[in-house]
C-alpha cells in the first residue's frame, strides 16, 4: 500500500492475482496472467467496497518470484481518495456502482 498522508490510498490490481496453490511453478509459469480471468476482481471489489465503507483491508501479496500469491498481507487503510492501480483493470458493469467517480489516465510519449 501506498498512502499519501492519510489523503488517499493505492490499490494494486497485481496484488489481486489468483492464488494457484494447487498446481506446480511449471504450470503456473504457463498461466496467461494478461487475461481478465487472471485476477479475483470479486475480492478485490469487495475490498473496494469496504474501503469505501470506512474498514480496513488486508490485501493478498503476490510473489513475481513464485507466480502465485504470497502468504503475507498488506494493511491498507480507508481515505477519501482510493486510487486503483493497473493497466489490465477494467470494472465490469456488476462493479460499477464501486466508485462515486472514475478517472482514467494514459502515459503518451514525449
Amino acid at each position: 500500500m501506498w498512502s499519501g498522508f492519510g489523503k488517499s490510498s493505492v490499490v494494486f490490481h497485481d496484488n489481486y492475482y489468483k492464488a494457484h496453490d494447487d498446481l506446480a511453478y511449471e504450470e503456473r509459469c504457463l498461466l496467461n496472467y494478461d487475461h481478465p480471468d487472471a485476477f479475483d476482481n470479486d475480492l478485490m471489489v469487495e475490498h473496494l467496497r469496504r474501503l469505501a465503507a470506512g474498514q480496513s483491508v488486508e490485501c493478498p501479496v503476490y510473489d513475481y518470484s513464485s507466480y502465485n500469491r504470497s502468504d503475507r498481507t498488506r494493511r491498507i487503510e480507508p481515505a477519501p481518495i482510493i486510487v486503483v492501480e493497473g493497466i489490465s483493470y477494467t470494472p465490469r458493469p456488476k462493479y460499477a456502482n464501486c466508485s462515486t467517480s472514475k478517472s482514467s489516465s494514459t502515459p503518451t510519449p514525449t
